[in-house]
């Protein structure tokens, strides 16, 4: 499925520092941010997020070179793919519905649910960062089967409210 991991490589910084020392180099000291949530930054590709406490980054060793946020019950997955384009947005969907274009404090995001046949399917959001694919996947906790929970929803939209490219 990912054919090139030139395209897929993310060099990651994360940074534990206090949003104050961000102020001026990076804009994600934001007021959309609860109170206590890090900071990611990605300097190399010029985004940055932010996530609440209870979770820990970490760099995922696997071939699309992510980076995870996990905690407990679950895991934010971001990530670089290939070029960016509705065709490759379409192709992605597990739905075989587009994806949904969904605005988030400004930013146009595309959003991938859950699939069918009682399988866990993460919520995924989908960003044209310079031409290429940002995936942002956030996967569980879930309920009831395929849907994820009322909470991880609103952590999903929290966290996307924070990002930001510079």
């Amino acid at each position: 499925m990912m054919r090139n991991s030139a395209h897929l490589t993310v060099l990651l910084s994360i940074c534990w520092f206090s949003q104050i020392s961000f102020a001026g180099e990076v804009p994600c000291s934001t007021k959309n941010a609860p109170t206590g949530w890090h900071i990611f930054v990605d300097r190399t590709h010029k985004f940055c997020f932010q996530y609440p406490p209870v979770y820990k980054a970490v760099r995922d060793t696997s071939e699309r070179k992510s980076i995870v946020v996990l905690n407990a019950e679950g895991q934010i997955y971001v990530w670089l793919d290939k070029r960016f384009s509705l065709q490759q947005l379409d192709d992605i969907s597990r739905s075989g519905n587009p994806p949904e274009p969904t605005r988030i404090n400004g930013l146009l995001f595309y959003y991938v649910g859950p699939g069918g046949g009682g399988v866990d399917y993460s919520d995924d959001f989908l960003f044209n960062l310079r031409g290429k694919i940002l995936h942002i996947e956030f996967d569980g906790p879930y309920i009831n089967d395929n849907h994820p929970s009322e909470g991880a929803k609103e952590l999903e939209r929290q966290l996307l409210a924070t990002f930001r490219t510079f």
